[in-house]
């Protein structure tokens, strides 16, 4: 996997630590935290602040920069939509994935803890 850069917040061990546990929480209270291993949560959070920091991305640019195949792309990509951490906006074949507020909150949260 490729090491995303995502300036200042992911230098910061502290904000990790903290989105870490507010993203677990989210993920319990929405009962899908069984099965999800803790790699597949360090990806989703970098996913998470990969779109925080570019504002929207593409399902196959996804693929490209974590350096996974086009189905656990979808796999995550349909988590945060369920989590509604993401929406897709735009038509099907042009459109792009961003946060919506609650992703934004979480990522706002974490940072202020």
């Amino acid at each position: 996997m490729i090491d995303v850069p995502v300036k200042s917040i992911a230098s910061n061990r502290d904000f990790g630590e903290k989105f870490g546990v507010k993203f677990g929480d989210i993920l319990n209270h929405e009962g899908v935290s069984e099965g999800i291993s803790e790699g597949v949560k360090a990806r989703l959070e970098k996913e998470l602040l990969y779109l925080k920091e570019h504002k929207r991305v593409r399902r196959i640019k996804m693929e490209r920069i974590f350096e996974i195949s086009t189905a656990t792309a979808e796999r995550d990509l349909a988590l945060l939509r369920r989590l509604k951490l993401i929406v897709f906006e735009g038509a099907p074949k042009t459109g792009m994935y961003v946060l919506t507020e609650k992703g934004k909150n979480l990522l706002s949260d974490a940072s202020k803890l």
